[in-house]
C-alpha cells in the first residue's frame, strides 16, 4: 500500500480466538454473528495483524501481536495459530534487528506479546533488539499497576524486558515520530490506547488499533466488553469516522481477517462500509 510516498505492509503474528460476547460486548449474539461466525465454544477467529510502515528513512512496525512464549493451556483457551511475526519479516527480506521502531497501541497481550521472546536458554530477550518501543506514559501505568478489571489482559514478561533494556518511550499525549507519522492518544480501549496517523503529501492513512477492531466493528454502538471505558470509545469513533470519511483516509484494522484495509463509503442506511484494497 501506497500513501504519499510511504510504503504500508502488512504483516501478520497469526491468528487466535477471542469469546464473540466479550468481543462485542453489549451488541446481541443474534445481531453480531451476522458478521462473525462463532466455533462450538462461542469464539470469533480473529487476525493479528502488525503493519510495517517506511517512511522517512525509517522501518516501523506498529503491535506485534501474541508472540511465541504463551503456555500450552492459554493458547488453547484462544486457538492461538501465532508467533509468525518474525518470518513474515524474514520474508520480506528483513529481520526483527532491521526494525527502528514499534509502535505499541497498548500493552494488551495480543498487542504486546511478540515484543519480547525466550531464548533458548529460556531468558527473556527483546524481539526487536534495536528499536524504540513507543507506548503512551497512561497505558504503561494502567498496565504496570492493573486492578481486578484489567489485569488478565497483560503480562510482565511481554513488557518488563522492554524497560529493563532502556528500549522503552514513553509518550504524553499526540506525539509526531517521524515528519508525517503521528501517535494520536485516544483512551477508550484502554485508558492510554493510540492510534497511528499517516499525514503525508495531503493523504491520510489511520490505523485503529483496538478502538475500531474490525469491519465488523464500524456501527457506533458496537464495542468490545474488553474496552474500559467504552462510552470513551463511542465519542472518538464518531469523531474519526466522520474524518476518515470525509477525508478518504485509508484505514486499518489490528484484528481483521478480510478485509484487513481500505476506504469508508456511505451504506445508504447511515452506516458505513468498506471498500476494501484489492492487493495489500
Amino acid at each position: 500500500m501506497q500513501v504519499g510516498d510511504v510504503t504500508i505492509e502488512m504483516l501478520s503474528d497469526g491468528t487466535m480466538r477471542f469469546d464473540g460476547g466479550a468481543f462485542f460486548g453489549v451488541v446481541p449474539k443474534i445481531l453480531w454473528e451476522r458478521s462473525m461466525q462463532p466455533d462450538e465454544r462461542n469464539r470469533v477467529a480473529v487476525g493479528l495483524n502488525c503493519p510495517l510502515i517506511k517512511i522517512g528513512g525509517k522501518r516501523i512496525i506498529v503491535d506485534t501481536g501474541v508472540g511465541t512464549k504463551h503456555p500450552e493451556k492459554r493458547r488453547n483457551n484462544f486457538a492461538m495459530e501465532a508467533g509468525r511475526l518474525t518470518e513474515d519479516l524474514h520474508a520480506r527480506g528483513l529481520t526483527p534487528a532491521d526494525i527502528d521502531y514499534v509502535i505499541l497501541s497498548h500493552l494488551h497481550f495480543d498487542h504486546a506479546g511478540g515484543a519480547t521472546h525466550r531464548t533458548g536458554t529460556e531468558v527473556l530477550a527483546v524481539t526487536f533488539s534495536k528499536a524504540q518501543h513507543l507506548v503512551q506514559r497512561e497505558d504503561w501505568e494502567e498496565a504496570t499497576h492493573p486492578n481486578e478489571r484489567n489485569a488478565a489482559g497483560y503480562f510482565e514478561e511481554d513488557i518488563e524486558p522492554l524497560k529493563r533494556n532502556n528500549q522503552l518511550e514513553l509518550l504524553d499525549g499526540d506525539t509526531e515520530i517521524v515528519p508525517g507519522l503521528w501517535c494520536k492518544k485516544t483512551g477508550g480501549h484502554t485508558a492510554g490506547h493510540q492510534i497511528v496517523v499517516l499525514d503525508v503529501g495531503g493523504r491520510k492513512a489511520c490505523f485503529f488499533g483496538d478502538l475500531i477492531p474490525t469491519v465488523a466493528h464500524l456501527p457506533l454502538p458496537y464495542s468490545q466488553g474488553f474496552d474500559l471505558y467504552p462510552v470513551e470509545v463511542l465519542k472518538q469513533k464518531r469523531v474519526l469516522l466522520d474524518q476518515a470519511l470525509r477525508e478518504q483516509w485509508l484505514v486499518i484494522f489490528d484484528h481483521e481477517q478480510e478485509q484487513k484495509a481500505g476506504y469508508l463509503e456511505p451504506r445508504g442506511d447511515g452506516r458505513l462500509k468498506l471498500r476494501p484494497l484489492e492487493r495489500l
